[in-house]
């Protein structure tokens, strides 16, 4: 029996195992070419850290992070997607506790509740939608800095949401790089996205958002949605606008009140140019807190 008769039979009747191998052989150089990569992002967002002097943190807990009592370093930050979001209390320029707290389970009594392990006082900057998104959730890379010109918090994130569509079910994971900024004073909740079709139809279907007089480019190019219409009026000074119209920073920007947050949904920022994008989030915050 010739040597190709014998690999043909085995390859007739061991195809499986030949496809099994392949797949091994691929998954194994995927996850090897996947690794160097996030490790060469990581040696890169670390020097870009020291090099403007943040704290950097590899992978950070938030609730860890949160306090020092036992109840709060014991939850994951997986138990974000139990999270409820408080409604903005008032139409005027505040920080009540209320408007930034997270409703988190804790311990009631007659519907009442008497112990909540994790106020949000300490982490505000976590009460934005994105972060009760999905599940598996996680930050890392994060970088934070505190200054004469204020606090500043970047991080990759990413989390894993689940679609159903019939009898089919998938798990799709998102990843974005985040922008955090303090905001000097405090300015209503908002969302800015670019306008867009849907936006565009969004208006003609009545569901408005808020225009600008004074800037026609900017509103015919971005959406401004938000309850507390005088109080954004305010908060968008011409400066502002113009320089959000000039320089088109990020896909989107909102507010929780405390803070700012700047992204491109499910895109990372490079790493060589994150510098330049946490100049971007701390000149827009000081323009919107009149600096």
């Amino acid at each position: 029996m010739g040597i190709e008769t014998i690999l043909s039979d085995f390859v007739t009747n061991y195809w499986w195992l030949i496809i099994l191998i392949v797949i091994i052989i691929f998954a194994g150089g995927l996850f090897l070419i996947l690794s160097y990569f996030e490790k060469k992002r990581i040696e890169a967002m670390k020097a870009a850290a020291s090099s403007r002097g943040f704290t950097f943190i590899e992978n950070f807990d938030a609730f860890s992070y949160a306090g020092d009592s036992s109840s709060a370093k014991n939850i994951e930050l997986t138990d974000l997607q139990n999270v409820k979001f408080s409604k903005d209390p008032s139409s005027q320029f505040n920080q009540s506790k209320s408007m930034n707290t997270f409703d988190v389970p804790g311990l009631s009594l007659f519907g009442v509740k008497i112990f909540t392990p994790w106020p949000l006082e300490k982490l505000p900057w976590l009460a934005f939608n994105i972060f009760a998104l999905g599940k598996s959730k996680r930050i890392y890379n994060f970088m934070k800095k505190e200054s004469s010109e204020g606090k500043i918090i970047a991080f990759d994130y990413s989390y894993v949401a689940h679609h159903q569509s019939g009898k089919n079910h998938s798990d799709t994971t998102y990843k974005q790089t985040v922008i955090l900024a303090k905001l000097v004073k405090p300015v209503p909740k908002f969302e800015l996205f670019p306008e867009g079709i849907l936006g565009k139809l969004a208006d003609i279907a009545g569901f408005k958002d808020i225009d600008f007089d004074s800037n026609k480019e900017f509103s015919n190019k971005y959406r401004l949605k938000g309850e507390n219409e005088v109080g954004l009026r305010q908060a968008f000074t011409s400066p502002l606008l113009n320089y959000i119209v000039t320089n088109k920073p990020f896909g989107k920007i909102e507010s929780n009140g405390q803070y700012l947050l700047f992204y491109n949904p499910s895109k990372m920022i490079k790493a060589e140019e994150l510098m330049s994008k946490i100049d971007s989030a701390t000149k827009i915050t000081q323009l919107m807190s009149g600096q």
